[in-house]
């Protein structure tokens, strides 16, 4: 488990205006072996791929994701084993 936000305990410590003491949490679920964030009920809120959180729910969290936190414009991208990663979607566009 790692927590993201203000607070010195934090085990990442984020320092915009917008991030609160705890921000969120990113978790290690051993049971399906899956990374998952959870928004700990933030002023500002967590986006996961452009998709705002629902504070205090879990969601899964794959290698290449981009986590946006607080209105902060840095942008955190999950690395990590190429198996963890969703698969990709072609899209085609008919002329």
């Amino acid at each position: 488990c790692h927590v993201l936000g203000k607070w010195e305990t934090c085990d990442l410590r984020l320092e915009h205006p917008s991030i609160s003491k705890y921000h969120c949490i990113l978790q290690w679920h051993a049971q399906d072996k899956t990374w998952k964030l959870l928004d700990y009920g933030s002023s500002n809120g967590v986006k996961l791929n452009k998709m705002k959180l629902r504070p205090h729910q879990y969601v899964r969290c794959t290698v290449g994701s981009v986590l946006e936190i607080g209105n902060s414009t840095r942008k955190y991208i999950m690395v990590g084993p190429v198996d963890d990663q969703l698969e990709e979607r072609a899209t085609y566009f008919q002329s």
